[in-house]
């Protein structure tokens, strides 16, 4: 049997939209005593024996969360009620009119749908490459190859993560951390509930405009949108900025006296009585909060003057109570058409981990809290369906899925279906739900579809794949392609060209795992991820070409294996691809030999497979951008750690640009003996909240943290499928890349 639904019956993952502020503030308050409710019972779960850790097992299987949404709240009655991307040889990135003596051909942002952009740290027009290094935006002149120079550059608050540019404007997305410095005029100090972590402030978003069509870069506007940056999406002229955790609540779990002043351990009796009193007292507090407590609040900055945005209530989204974890997802659009004008904010009270957009359609995935919060591998994903139209951010429709989504690849949507490929669990027939020596892994593809606000499962394809795990997934027409992981790499094949019966027509098993798949013309895929032995040891990195025109017998026509890794395998736009001229592009990381870090450069087609033209490495851009004076690479990589790594490829016309924290280099495709430029840029500094020069004040060789020694190379290891992250920092989305450094 597959794993039980949480209370189906009781809940829903439907969304109610807020009438006006006041019942805003009454759905937040009933979110909030749910979750209270759920933290008491979890809490005296450790001195009961039934069910799960004290939790009530219903005969058929599913778990009693109790009720669902209280009666009343403070007096108020609450009712119940694209395929393949970044394959395009032209960009009009830094302006719309047209160029007739600029280059002919330029790679553009790796994107999961065409025409659907996706903001990164580097984006080009092919005249000029625009990219975040440290604080800062940097303007280079990239046409012709030999005149490559930087010409502008101008300083950003907080921490860079990635940006869009386009018609002359560069909208870019920071962290900045406020310690009381955006405070605006007239705003109210939060209530007691609030949570502002160890050391206090709160983490803002800024989107930051800036104009680039001139010589001297000048900002144009300045937004904070309280909360962490998630992702964005580039849809005509509507920037859509997800920004997610701008949301204060209060400690969720009460504080136990477990032994009297003598040491006498409390009874059961006690401890309930303490939570008792506990729920008592926060849920009074919870209900003489007002809006302003929990609520995001976002600021404008004119003029070195910082005002408050007024929230927009009625634009906000409430599932039922205890659905989700503490937060608010924010969806932020703004015009660039009309840069000045006010942003508009579609908001739902949840936390958001993976986004999904095709041109008309946006998705947003999270866990539903309740697994979470009982401690239990009863997992579902939340979706949230949007429809976009021009500026418009609608909500559509909602719907719970089984297991847990990889990463954004694993959502897609074609002609109004929803197609969603999750790693869950499954209990054996007749086991104890719970007993983790019943437990399963299973993978599945589902259909859903849009009926009055409810995704409605159309069908899957069953259990697939016991015990592994999906590592990545493609949608391409009516095909998935799956791949899953434990020991072997099995690659299924999806039919989908019947919503309501997802069937697998083939698999083929190999040693090793793709971490990202890329169409390849209608019956191939172009993948990379890691090779690895039959008894699933990673060894390095491999690129792979599947014939898939035959559905019930894909087939591995090439491979090529290399040592190390490459950020691709979270971050999917670091994934170079020239189909016109079957040219591919993307950084690796190696310590075969010492530490490397390199553009690797391949010719791909069909028939011959993978042609290597270049593996290009920064090590002296490097040591001149940490001004080191002539000291070997392997002692500048100590000092300069951060300023190491190669980071993107750029192909314009018949060259190839690469991108590293020490600087740009560029390659003519034919001569890769010969740099045709080469331009350093400035050791990377970054606003960490107390003004520090990220890289610049490390401690003597040996006094700092352990690295790892140059010269040696990684071994075989047992792969580690959990999600990766650079320096300990988390990715995003398809990982993402960290914070531009």
């Amino acid at each position: 049997m597959t794993d039980p639904a949480l209370s189906p019956a009781a809940t829903t993952a439907h969304l109610t939209r807020a009438t006006d502020c006041e019942d805003l503030l009454a759905r937040i308050q009933a979110d909030a005593i749910v979750k209270l409710d759920l933290a008491a019972e979890q809490a005296l779960s450790v001195f009961e024996n039934d069910g799960i850790d004290g939790w009530a097992v219903a005969e058929d299987g599913t778990f009693d969360m109790g009720p669902a949404i209280p009666p009343t709240v403070g007096g108020m009655e609450l009712d119940g009620t694209g395929t393949g991307g970044g394959e395009t040889t032209s960009s009009n990135a830094g302006s719309s009119d047209p160029v007739s003596t600029g280059p002919t051909s330029v790679s553009e942002t790796n994107t999961q749908v065409a025409g659907v952009d996706e903001a990164d740290i580097v984006k080009t027009d092919g005249e000029n490459i625009y990219l975040l290094h440290g604080s800062e935006l940097f303007v280079l002149d990239s046409f012709p190859a030999a005149s490559t120079a930087i010409t502008a550059q101008v300083s950003l608050e907080g921490t860079p993560a990635e940006m869009f540019v386009r018609d002359g404007k560069a909208v870019v997305f920071s962290t900045v951390w406020d310690d009381g410095t955006l405070e605006a005029a007239g705003s109210t100090e939060p209530a007691d509930i609030d949570d502002y972590g160890y050391y206090g402030g709160r983490s803002y978003t800024k989107i930051t405009v800036v104009a680039v069509s001139t010589a001297e870069l000048v900002t144009t506007r300045e937004l904070y949108v309280e909360g962490s940056y998630l992702s964005s999406r580039l849809h005509g002229n509507a920037v859509r900025a997800l920004v997610t955790d701008g949301f204060r609540s209060p400690q969720y779990y009460p504080n136990l006296e477990y032994w009297d002043a003598f040491g006498r351990e409390y009874d059961e009796i006690e401890l309930e009585l303490q939570i008792d009193d506990w729920k008592k007292r926060m849920t009074r507090d919870i209900e003489a909060t007002e809006l302003a407590d929990w609520i995001p609040e976002d600021r404008e900055k004119s003029a070195d003057a910082i005002s408050a945005i007024a929230p927009s209530c009625a634009n906000y989204y409430i599932p039922d109570p205890g659905m989700t974890d503490s937060g608010i997802t924010s969806i932020v659009t703004l015009d660039l058409d009309d840069i000045d004008a006010a942003p508009r904010r579609a908001a739902i009270l949840g936390g958001g981990s993976t986004v999904y957009s095709s041109k008309t359609s946006l998705i947003l995935a999270h866990n539903d809290w309740r697994a979470q919060s009982l401690s239990i591998s009863a997992e579902q994903t939340l979706l949230h369906q949007f429809a976009l139209d021009g500026l418009e951010t609608a909500y559509t429709a909602s719907g719970m899925v089984p297991g847990h989504v990889h990463n954004q690849f694993s959502i897609d949507e074609a002609d109004g279906v929803i197609r969603v490929a999750t790693t869950g669990n499954s209990w054996s027939e007749g086991s104890q739900i719970g007993a983790f020596r019943d437990l399963r892994t299973v993978n599945t593809v589902f259909t859903y579809q849009a009926t009055d606000n409810t995704l409605v499962k159309l069908g899957s394809t069953g259990e697939m794949a016991p015990e592994e795990r999906i590592t990545s997934t493609r949608f391409i027409g009516d095909r998935a392609y799956v791949v899953t992981f434990r020991q072997v790499d099995p690659l299924f094949v999806v039919d989908l060209s019947d919503p309501a019966s997802p069937t697998v027509l083939g698999e083929l098993k190999i040693p090793g795992f793709s971490e990202y798949m890329h169409p390849l013309g209608d019956d191939h895929l172009l993948t990379i991820g890691r090779e690895g032995t039959d008894d699933g040891m990673i060894l390095g990195l491999a690129l792979q070409i599947f014939d898939v025109s035959d559905a019930t017998n894909p087939v591995l026509r090439h491979i090529h294996t290399m040592p190390g890794s490459s950020q691709v395998g979270w971050d999917h736009k670091a994934f170079t691809y020239m189909a016109e001229f079957g040219l591919l592009a993307f950084p690796r990381t190696s310590y075969e030999t010492g530490f490397s870090s390199t553009l690797e450069v391949f010719r791909v087609n069909i028939e011959d497979g993978f042609q290597p033209l270049a593996s290009i490495e920064h090590a002296d851009l490097i040591v001149e951008s940490c001004n080191s004076g002539g000291t070997s690479f392997d002692e500048s990589y100590y000092y300069c750690q951060p300023s190491t790594d190669v980071r993107r490829g750029l192909f314009i016309d018949d060259h190839v640009y690469s991108i590293s924290y020490g600087g740009v280099m560029v390659h003519n495709l034919n001569d890769f003996d010969t740099t045709v430029a080469s331009v350093v840029l400035p050791q990377a500094y970054l606003y960490d909240g107390y003004y520090d020069d990220v890289g610049m004040s490390l401690p003597p060789m040996g006094e700092g943290p352990d690295v790892m020694e140059p010269g040696v190379e990684e071994g075989p290891s047992e792969v580690d499928l959990s999600e990766p992250s650079i320096d300990g920092r988390a990715a995003s989305d398809n990982g993402g890349e960290p914070a531009a450094m």
